[in-house]
């Protein structure tokens, strides 16, 4: 019954406690909910830094950039910065992985390269270079493009990120009401929270009923005292 009136009351505190940002990081309590990164993470050398993905998260090195982003294509190294190129944008990032700007593309992308020094992308139907900024695009017809292309990186970077990755697949706001309502200790779980829901509804009713019983008994003998003798 305690533990149904708590989590009852941080459910419906939901938004203030921010329990739906919040993450569960305790690998037992992950594997407990079966929750495992992904086994798909692609890895894209750019000079000093390695741009990955797993599913729709973007990472530069060990420090994610965000989320719900497409496929990645590559990344490319022009001076200080680094392009990364997607489905239907450019990333801009400078050298510490601070995101600069988000440039919208044509959605046709197939790859990124570096050609000296400039960006070139091969569309479906054309490959086309750019200027420094992005913002221009002029047919390409060089050869000695060093296309971007996918490698295995470290172990340690990538079980940091799956380990990131892991971290933020579990809300607060799940284990809670998971807790609340049993299903964290599955069919047996559900009976327990069902026996105390069931018991919490046995002790309105007695309740109710004893003070009903009190209630007339207490009307009975107000009746016998306020009635005259004889």
């Amino acid at each position: 019954m305690l533990v149904l009136a708590v989590t009852g009351i941080l459910i419906n505190h939901t938004d203030a406690l921010r329990l739906d940002r919040r993450y569960v990081t305790s690998a037992a309590l992950q594997s407990w909910f079966g929750v495992s990164a992904p086994d798909t993470l692609v890895s894209y050398p750019a000079g000093d830094a390695w741009i990955s993905q797993i599913e729709d998260r973007v990472y530069f090195n060990k420090r994610e950039i965000g989320n719900h982003y497409p496929r990645l294509l590559g990344a490319v190294a022009l001076d200080r910065d680094l392009v990364v190129g997607m489905e239907d944008r450019f990333l801009l990032l400078d050298a510490q992985g601070d995101l600069m700007e988000d440039i919208p593309a044509q959605p046709d992308l197939q790859r990124v390269g570096n050609g000296h020094g400039r960006l070139v992308v091969r569309a479906a139907r054309a490959q086309l270079a750019t200027d420094r900024e992005l913002r221009y695009w002029k047919p390409d017809r060089q050869r000695d493009v060093r296309w971007s292309t996918p490698a295995v990186a470290p172990a340690a970077l990538t079980e940091d990120i799956r380990r990131q990755y892991r971290n933020k697949m579990l809300s607060a706001e799940r284990v809670v009401r998971d807790i609340h309502n049993g299903s964290i200790f599955g069919r047996a779980g559900y009976l327990v929270m069902d026996a105390a829901a069931v018991s919490f509804i046995g002790l309105a009713l007695s309740g109710a009923w004893l003070w009903l019983r009190r209630w007339r008994n207490d009307r009975e003998n107000a009746k016998k005292r306020a009635k005259p003798a004889g």
